[in-house]
């Protein structure tokens, strides 16, 4: 009798025990990463699954621009890369910093983001500056930590971002960013 309780105890267990493997692994499965290249962007990142774009206009405090906008989603991680052609006189008078705070405001207004560290980078050749943020709990998704780096390349401004839940390990957003290239004419 003691040995069938023993029994049946271990088989409950391991049928339990496999149960909850499948279940992880299911949650843990997303789209697969793979290279997106945008050849109108001159760039190449790897992203999750096929990216989402988006074009929109904006009218700025440098005129009408045109910002090219590619998300891929790991629920609820969010990686982006977005880039814009400024008008060079823009580039020319307001310069690099002042872009690159403006291009700050609208990433923290547009995320509800709590700046925690803005400095200059060098990542992957490319001299620019990097945020680092958080987003507040909401309904729809936790705190989320949040990297964004921002290079301006001759006209053009490239702003990199991976917004990755607090829970969840922050390596995926380094391998992204590590993938970020700029192709040459």
């Amino acid at each position: 009798m003691l040995i069938r309780t023993v029994s049946m105890f271990l088989w409950l267990f391991l049928i339990g025990s496999l149960g909850v493997g499948e279940v992880g692994a299911a949650q843990g499965d997303g789209p697969a990463w793979k290279p997106f290249r945008s050849e109108a962007g001159r760039f190449v990142v790897d992203m999750p699954g096929t990216p989402k774009v988006e074009h929109r206009q904006r009218r700025s405090f440098i005129g009408d621009i045109g910002i090219h906008i590619f998300v891929g989603l790991e629920h609820p991680d969010r990686y982006t890369v977005e880039y814009s052609d400024l008008p060079g006189l823009a580039v020319t008078f307001a310069g690099h910093g002042t872009i690159y705070n403006h291009a700050k405001g609208e990433l923290l207004l547009k995320t509800l983001g709590k700046e925690k560290s803005f400095e200059k980078v060098t990542l992957n050749g490319l001299e620019g500056v990097r945020l680092i943020y958080e987003t507040p709990l909401m309904n729809t998704h936790p705190t989320m930590h949040g990297e964004a780096y921002m290079f301006l390349v001759d006209k053009r401004l490239y702003v990199i971002d991976a917004t990755v839940s607090i829970e969840h390990s922050q390596d995926k957003a380094h391998e992204f960013f590590k993938s970020f290239r700029v192709e040459s004419n």
